[in-house]
Order: structure tokens, then sequence, then C-alpha cells
């Protein structure tokens, strides 16, 4: 799982490279139209992609049974009602990284290139991180993991409104970079491993309903805390979030 979730990250740190040097040939608007290529090849590619047939208790009404049988089975265990918690709580911190170049360019003053040099250091720090976390987790128990991690974010984004220099900004933004990315696939590996093969699709599902709604709200209590009352207090709400993080996944046994 850590592995899976590193080589997605690979495409994070390239992307801020490229996009700068696009930003600054073509323009946002050709940019964004340019990103959107390869997305639009991968879905095209996953058409010809070939998966089991369903079985026939998978039609109609039937399957509406099924559904509804099965949220009711994983939503009365209560180590899935755990992992949904500290999902839902990891879930505010959701776009919190993307309001990092606004910041350095806002209130540091510093050049959109070299912001995204910065921000692309900060995303490529993240790159081992989920292949770390994850081979700890194998050896160490899971929660200690997730709670060392959370803790050591919460500390760093308390701690990046009081960087007023480049190079401060770098103390603060590898570490983070490596403590706040790839700690997902931990829990999303708790759920695999505690629940039933069964029902473990429908708790995957209903993990990522969670966390994609819940996920939508963060940017925009963020931006408003910012926008408001500055990046300090900003940045401060997600090392809350993270602090959070650690209490709820303290119930993790």
């Amino acid at each position: 799982m850590g592995a899976n979730i590193a080589a997605a990250q690979v495409g994070s740190f390239v992307t801020p490279f490229i996009g700068s040097l696009l930003l600054s040939w073509l323009g946002w608007r050709a940019t964004i139209l340019a990103f959107s290529v390869p997305g639009l090849v991968i879905g095209f590619a996953f058409l010809f992609i070939a998966e089991p047939k369903r079985s026939r208790e998978w039609s109609g009404t039937s399957s509406l049974r099924l559904l509804l049988k099965g949220l009711k089975v994983v939503l009365s265990d209560r180590i899935v009602l755990t992992v949904m918690v500290v999902e839902m709580v990891m879930a505010f911190r959701i776009g919190a990284r993307d309001f990092i170049p606004s910041y350095l360019i806002r209130d540091l003053g510093i050049a959109p290139l070299e912001v995204g040099v910065l921000f692309a250091i900060f995303v490529g720090a993240g790159i081992p991180a989920p292949y770390v976390w994850g081979y700890l987790s194998d050896r160490v128990e899971r929660r200690k993991v997730v709670m060392f991690a959370m803790g050591l974010a919460c500390a760093l984004w308390y701690l990046l409104p009081y960087s007023r220099d480049t190079l401060q900004v770098l103390l603060v933004l590898v570490p983070l970079g490596f403590a706040g990315q790839g700690v997902g696939g931990i829990v999303q590996a708790y759920v695999a491993e505690a629940t039933t093969q069964e029902n473990r699709d429908l708790i995957y599902g209903l993990y990522f309903t969670l966390a994609f709604t819940l996920g939508s709200f963060s940017p925009v209590i963020l931006g408003y805390l910012a926008d408001s009352f500055g990046f300090q207090v900003g940045f401060s709400y997600v090392a809350f979030v993270s602090l959070s993080a650690v209490v709820a996944a303290y119930f993790l046994r």
C-alpha cells in the first residue's frame, strides 16, 4: 500500500516543476489544458482493462438489499467505526498543502518560480514517506506510527507561518512533506487487515466517501481563516486537526 501511494507521489513531485515552466511559457489557461490531457488518456485506457463479471445477485433491487445488509454489518463493527472516526478527523487536513504556495507568495514575497521549486521539494520529501511509514507499521503497532506522524505534522504546521525566509521555509517544508504525506495508507492497510474479505470493498467505499465529502470542506475553512485572520491562524487550524488525529488514532486498538 505504501509503495502504491509513493508511486503516485512521484507525479505530484514533478508537477510543480512542469507547471512553473508551462506557466511562464503558455499562461495558466493553456497549462491547465495541458495537465488535463494525461487524465483523459488514463481514463480512456481504463476502458481496456478487463475485470470479472459481477454475479447475478448483484443486479437490480437485490444488489440494493445486499448493500444495505453490508452497511449494517460494517457499521456495527467497533474497529470499522474507529477507523471512520480517524478518517473523518484526518479529512479536515485535505487541501492544506495547496495553500503553501499562496503563503510563500503573499506573505513572504517569494517569486512564483522559486515557490514552484520549494513546493516541489516539499512534495518530493513525501515520495519515500508512504513506503517508510508502511515499512514501520508492519513492524510497529500501526496506531503508534499514525500518532507519531500526525504529532510531528502538528508541530511543523504550527511552525510554518513563523518561517520568514527561504532557508527557514525549507527547514520546515522538508520534514513536513515527509510527516504529512502517506500516513493515510497505514489507515487503509489497517482496514484491510482488520476486516473480512466479504465487506472490504464496501468499507473502502464508505471510507473514501467520508474522506472526500468531509475533505471538501477543509479548503473552504482554511481559506476563510487565512483571508480573515492570516495564515498563522489558518495553519494553526491544520495543526489542531493533526493533533486531533493523534487523539483519534490512540483508539485504533
